[in-house]
């Protein structure tokens, strides 16, 4: 409405009576405004009422006297009114010279413009300087600059106050310290509760009697550095003595005129108790608390080292319980896990503190024995375990007869190399079970030898694992009427010096080292990437079956690995099958069981290996998916003897059937052996006398004809591919072992 006004006035000529209607309006709508804003702000709403009916009352007389052209200097002058009354009710403004100089001036330069009017009225001739009309305008400006200053100066007590609150009740430590004489110069409270000073102690110190000694040469390196690196871990020395671990993060600044370093700290103690926790678990058995596997190598590799330089003997002694799956599957896991803590247990008990001690495996402990004088100590050490295991271990109520068998190496006289020595001592172990266990049994120049290549294979697995080294061939399983039902994928590795290694040997070396869980990635990703081959072919799939390590499942995450392969090469769940051998199956794990159920119900099958060399439970095997069980080839191969196993193997398959199971019979070899088979209902078959394993390359070809040895409708006839063909004719002494994946 101003606005209009002014444009009326401006850009005139009109009757005067017109400007009455804006002006009035105006002023009458301001003070609607005022009413309806401000009546809880009375001093204001006084202040603005009053200005607003005094100019609507000059703007009225001007008007009545005919002097339009005065209307401007009236509007300016109820503006700068305003920017007077505005200014000094202003909440938000402190008040000070600045604001009060600024207000006069503004009131001030409002007058200028009828009291410049009113001079030349009544003074017509009287000569006015233009510049005395200038000095309200200097007056507003420099209350302005006042007022500027007077909010930076009021800024700065007030960030200067919000900074000490800020300093001292924040949660954390801090404190302030001279850089060149690393005295402490301010500390917040909660640096002191940290460290159990009061404020007159704290202020009182120098910054190396905070840090722990082993540690204050590396802090104070830190000082000397233009721009220390932020969250440097940092080991503090409290009043009463203990040590507390922090983060530190210093800043340079200037503090009373001085070069100085801020520092914020972080009390990290629960950090570090759990990174020990954490630590414990990865380098400790959870079952006995002893080292484990990881460990025990680390820790090996030192006490040879040490051995070495101080010429001393040295002893690492493999111990493992002899028939422990059988005390497991007999009396249960707990009863087996509390047996293993009361063999480490007694084992500790007789070492002494300077020895080593740890569970490498489910059943197996190693010991190491330093500073010996001689070898002969260790017999004395090993005797006294073996003393040990001749007594009656009561567990739970339960009298347990256990036995044990023992391989050492010494060190210097079987090496000085810690590996070596170690896969000595468990090639010592493995022959002494071999000779029927309860046994010592002292590394050799043969058993060592065997060693020496165990390590140089192992290291040559891992190299053709990266390499592509190994490789799979496939043996088929048959149906009785000679159509292959399915195929097991099986490793095989051939070494430029020992010629083909048998999966008997470097399979179990595999699950020792560790190497058994990315070999079996390796081996579910290549049949994928095979039947997607195959399939791209157009040839008729059947499953593929691998057999599956109990190390892989008890890892954890096996089965959800599994289904990301099968997604990602696009393969149906259906064509892959999975065996476990009949020991592991039986294992009552949760895990286990969990990863068992959960690959059944997207499709896999699942089944039972080498059935008849372990211990089951029926209980068990019952409550498992399984859907085919494959009975064992040292069964399969006596079948037709006299005082054979025909009983076991109709026994093996009637049970089988009472579970809806499938049955395989391993190892056939022989046309009696398929006769005897068909007559117990068996429903495939597999063996060298049908197919021994062969190339990916054969399979389609296989796949698709019918065995000429099964298709004769039971007869079998004499008809018996020749020597050197895919299906061998007589019996072989060589031990198929599959893959482990």
């Amino acid at each position: 409405m101003a606005m209009v006004c002014l444009n009326l006035v401006i850009f005139g000529p009109a009757p005067l009576w017109i400007l009455y209607i804006p002006f009035i309006l105006q002023h009458v709508g301001i003070a609607v405004v005022l009413q309806k804003n401000l009546r809880n702000r009375p001093r204001i709403f006084y202040a603005l009422s009053t200005t607003n009916a005094l100019g609507l009352l000059w703007i009225l007389v001007i008007l009545w006297m005919g002097k339009p052209e005065m209307l401007i200097s009236a509007i300016l002058t109820e503006l700068f009114a305003w920017a007077a009354v505005e200014f000094w009710f202003d909440r938000d403004q402190h008040y000070g010279i600045g604001l009060i100089t600024t207000a006069i001036g503004l009131v001030t330069w409002s007058m200028v413009f009828p009291g410049a009017l009113l001079t030349y009225h009544f003074w017509p001739g009287m000569s006015v300087n233009p510049e005395f009309w200038n000095i309200p305008k200097f007056c507003t400006a420099f209350g302005m600059i006042l007022m500027v200053l007077d909010e930076d100066k009021h800024a700065a007590r007030s960030f200067t106050e919000e900074y000490r609150l800020l300093f001292e009740t924040n949660p954390h430590p801090l404190w302030i310290f001279d850089v060149r004489t690393l005295e402490i110069l301010s500390v917040n409270q909660a640096a002191l509760d940290k460290h159990g000073y009061a404020r007159e102690e704290f202020l009182q110190l120098r910054l190396p009697d905070l840090i722990d000694p082993s540690v204050v040469a590396e802090y104070i390196g830190e000082v000397d550095i233009a721009h220390p690196k932020s969250n440097h871990a940092s080991r503090h020395v409290c009043k009463d003595g203990r040590i507390l671990p922090m983060d530190i993060t210093a800043h340079d600044i200037t503090f009373k005129g001085r070069p100085c370093r801020f520092v914020l700290a972080i009390d990290v103690t629960e950090r570090e108790v759990l990174h020990q926790k954490l630590v414990q678990q990865e380098r400790h058995d959870a079952l006995t608390g002893l080292p484990n596997r990881l460990f025990f190598q680390e820790r090996l590799a030192e006490s040879v080292a040490h051995a070495v330089k101080a010429e001393e003997t040295l002893a690492i002694i493999c111990l493992k319980i002899d028939r422990f799956k059988r005390l497991n599957n007999t009396y249960g896991p707990n009863i087996g896990d509390r047996c293993l803590r009361q063999i480490a247990g007694l084992l500790s008990s007789r070492l002494r503190s300077d020895d080593i001690l740890a569970r490498t495996s489910g059943n197996e402990f190693s010991i190491v024995l330093c500073g010996l004088r001689n070898a002969a100590a260790t017999k004395r050490v090993t005797d006294d375990l073996m003393t040990l295991f001749s007594q009656v271990l009561v567990v739970g109520g339960h009298n347990l007869e256990i036995s044990a068998s023992i391989g050492i190496a010494v060190c210097p006289d079987d090496g000085t190399a810690a590996v070596p020595l170690w896969r000595g001592a468990e090639s010592a172990l493995r022959h002494a079970q071999e000779m029927g266990g309860g046994r010592i049994t002292w590394l050799g120049p043969e058993l060592s030898s065997v060693s020496e290549q165990e390590v140089e294979l192992e290291s040559y697995m891992r190299s053709q694992l990266k390499d592509g080294g190994f490789y799979l061939v496939y043996q088929p399983l048959y149906r009785l009427d000679g159509a292959v039902h399915s195929c097991e994928a099986l490793l095989r590795l051939n070494h430029p010096k020992y010629g083909s290694i048998s999966p008997a040997r470097f399979i179990p070396l595999a699950e020792e080292s560790g190497l058994i869980v990315p070999l079996g990635d390796w081996v579910i990703e290549e049949v994928c990437r095979q039947l997607r081959e195959w399939t791209a072919r157009g040839m008729r799939l059947v499953p593929i079956a691998l057999n599956v390590s109990s190390l892989q499942l008890i890892g954890g995450g096996f089965a959800d690995h599994v289904m990301r392969t099968l997604r990602r090469f696009e393969i149906d769940p259906i064509w892959i099958s999975l065996e476990l051998t009949e020991s592991a199956a039986m294992l009552d794990l949760e895990e286990i069981s969990k990863q068992i159920e959960y690959l059944s119900a997207q499709g896999i099958r699942l089944s039972i290996d080498d059935f008849g060399t372990g211990y089951s439970s029926l209980s068990r095997l019952y409550q498992l998916p399984f859907s085919m069980l494959k009975v064992d080839r040292s069964f399969t191969q006596r079948l037709c003897n006299q005082d054979g196993t025909d009983s076991i193997v109709r026994a093996i398959i009637a049970m089988a059937k009472t579970f809806n199971m499938q049955v395989v019979a391993e190892g056939v070899e022989f046309e009696e052996q398929i006769r005897s088979l068909r007559e117990l209902n068996c429903d495939y078959l597999q063996g060298f006398l049908l197919s021994r394993p062969v190339e990916p390359k054969l399979i389609p070809s296989l796949v698709e004809g019918i065995h000429p040895i099964l298709s004769l409708d039971g007869s079998l006839g004499s008809r018996i591919p020749a020597a050197g063909s895919n299906q061998a004719t007589c019996a072989v002494s060589d031990i198929r072992h599959t893959v482990t994946p």
